[in-house]
């Protein structure tokens, strides 16, 4: 649900699925965060496809450098993970933990070889619905009447999945698409392709799955999306305006500038934690990529790193702190009947995001060891 529509739409299910295994009230709405853990590849990598075009790297590149940062954190995650279920009462045995393992190892590595393969836009619902099919029928062990009615259900996903597939990796469909139309919205950035983007599949499937079911809503339906997207199409396109601003204006260098002056040698070290930062407070990895990217572009220039690691951590250092946004525990809360609780709900979902600026933190490190900067570091 995640990958697919973005916007915490995920907790929804989680909240469903979680409370059908019996959990309730404040753990329920700590577990429901972890449906935050796949943002990068969220609303079709929205967030991520905003970074790459800020950063200058290529989709691929961005998706594939933070699908390899994000091995690390879904390891730390999952012990998260134990920890509040040990808290709720929900108790596993030594064998499961290890099943639990080996499913966040295959995830973890599929999404770098899909990243890498058909791009960050597909990766994760590539990823995570293959994955899902495969668990159901492994630990379900469904009846025909029941694998049929599934199938049915999947229908409107599996056409969204092999349509972007289609259109990505079939050299005779992806050229033919590509040709149709060619849009250049940055002046000198990346190429836009109408008919192979992610969102031009998704309202295409939408349509044919209202027009399938109940036909009489379709005008209703669409006339409900377009005012209820309006304002983050709005947002996304003034944090995109800002960022072009910043990085045409000569802004995003001289702010490089600054935090390296401020900081010294370990300046690269505050990059997780702002990233973190303006994902906590705007929610939304899009935002804080289109607030701080050129900045964090031009940080890692005059700290001579190598870019794409830097842009890889900002993107996933926002994204990953989004779970833990203001409105993300609010929704979570109340979806879990525990409106009153935010605070103990903070108090127990602190670790997701403290693991991650951790790590991020510890990355940046290494990468100042490997280019012999911390040896030279002064913090006066």
């Amino acid at each position: 649900m995640e990958a697919v529509t973005g916007y915490g739409v995920g907790q929804v299910a989680a909240i469903s699925a979680l409370q059908r295994a019996g959990l309730r009230g404040r753990h329920l709405a700590i577990m429901a965060l972890l449906s935050q853990t796949m943002v990068p590849w969220g609303a079709m990598a929205n967030g991520t496809m905003v970074g790459a075009t800020l950063s200058g790297l290529t989709p691929t590149l961005l998706g594939t450098y933070s699908a390899v940062l994000t091995l690390p954190l879904l390891a730390g995650w999952l012990a998260m993970f134990w920890r509040v279920a040990r808290a709720a009462g929900v108790e596993a045995n030594a064998v499961r933990h290890i099943e639990e393992l080996c499913w966040i190892a295959t995830i973890a590595i599929l999404l770098v070889i899909c990243n890498l393969a058909i791009g960050p836009e597909s990766a994760g619902v590539t990823t995570l619905g293959a994955l899902i099919a495969l668990r159901f029928w492994l630990y379900e062990r469904p009846s025909a009447a029941r694998l049929r009615r599934a199938a049915k259900a999947c229908v409107p996903y599996a056409a969204l999945i092999l349509g972007l597939l289609a259109s990505r990796v079939l050299s005779g469909i992806a050229p033919a698409l590509e040709s149709v139309a060619v849009l250049k919205p940055l002046g000198n950035g990346p190429s836009l392709h109408p008919s192979t983007h992610p969102a031009t599949w998704l309202v295409l499937i939408g349509c044919v799955t209202i027009l399938s079911v109940k036909p009489s809503a379709m005008v209703k339906v669409a006339w409900s999306a377009c005012q209820r997207g309006c304002r983050s199409v709005l947002a996304i396109l003034l944090f995109l305006t800002m960022a072009k601003l910043m990085a045409t204006s000569g802004m995003a260098e001289a702010l490089g500038q600054g935090v390296r002056q401020l900081f010294g040698a370990g300046a690269p070290l505050t990059v997780p934690l702002l990233a973190g930062l303006f994902g906590f407070i705007t929610g939304s990895g899009s935002a804080s990529n289109g607030l701080l990217m050129p900045a964090q572009i031009s940080l890692a220039r005059e700290a001579y790193l190598d870019p794409g690691w830097i842009a890889a951590i900002q993107n996933v250092g926002a994204a990953a702190l989004t779970m833990l946004s203001p409105a993300r525990v609010a929704t979570c809360c109340v979806l879990a009947g525990v409106p009153h609780l935010e605070r103990r709900v903070y108090a127990g979902a602190w670790p997701f995001g403290g693991i991650v600026v951790a790590i991020l933190v510890g990355v940046c490190a290494i990468m100042l060891v490997a280019k012999g900067a911390v040896p030279a570091m002064r913090w006066e």
